[in-house]
């Protein structure tokens, strides 16, 4: 704390590549000019997964370890109100605390047409349900940086992140001043399934509307989180330490 002038935080980046709708090679490729063919990602993953084919349906995703720090206990008592009040379906792979697993499993039982939980990680069923969801729920109770909101904005799936650490430092939350909308997510700052609930209500507020909502997923999309950037960063410090 004393020397808190000598630190810098440098973001990490990510392989821009590999991790976006453009080049990956396991989805149907889109761009920020070419939005509508999201939806065919979307409709393959529903399939897929099994779930109810709908493209209005709000589709949630968590792609994560399932444990306490990632914030699985403030969304595992929301489930059965996002789907039956709001229509939600929810998209999780990942694996973790076992009582945090049991309890989606039981949801993926009570709502087989809505939820699906997938443990087995592979790249290919990542770069899917990014492609294929609207929203990457990160819930974090601390993230020292977290690629998983960065690789969100690229797909244009819209990040709903808790203020702490990396994921505040990536994701502006969203505003909208008269015709002008500024962000590239949702921000709570509270850790508790309720602060989670409130701003995940505002967010599908919006994703009612849209004209709007393709407006925030062009600006997630536009942000740069490459290595390119970050490397710029390490170029800076490091002539900076030479004078």
């Amino acid at each position: 704390k004393k020397r808190k002038q000598s630190f810098l935080g440098i973001q990490n980046g990510i392989d821009t590549d590999f991790f976006g709708p453009e080049h990956n090679p396991y989805i149907t490729r889109y761009s920020a000019k070419s939005l509508s063919r999201k939806t065919i990602n979307k409709a393959l993953l529903q399939k897929k997964f099994h779930l109810t084919q709908d493209a209005k349906k709000p589709l949630l995703s968590v792609i994560s370890r399932l444990t306490s720090q990632k914030g699985m206990k403030l969304l595992l008592p929301l489930v059965e109100k996002l789907v039956r009040e709001h229509s939600c379906q929810l998209m999780i792979l990942g694996q973790g605390d076992m009582a945090i697993e049991k309890g989606f499993f039981e949801y993926m039982r009570k709502f087989p047409k809505e939820v699906v939980i997938d443990a087995e990680f592979s790249e290919k069923a990542a770069s899917q349900i990014y492609a294929g969801s609207d929203m990457i729920l990160v819930p974090s109770k601390f993230e020292p940086c977290g690629l998983t909101q960065m690789i969100g904005c690229a797909y244009g799936t819209i990040p709903v992140v808790r203020k702490t650490g990396g994921l505040a430092d990536t994701i502006a939350p969203f505003r909208k001043r008269n015709r002008s909308i500024t962000g590239n997510g949702f921000v709570f700052t509270g850790f508790s399934s309720s602060a989670l609930l409130k701003e995940l209500v505002r967010a599908l507020r919006m994703y009612r509307d849209t004209e709007q909502w393709q407006r925030l997923m062009k600006n997630a999309m536009k942000k740069d989180f490459s290595w390119k950037r970050s490397a710029k960063e390490y170029l800076r410090l490091y002539q900076r330490l030479m004078h």
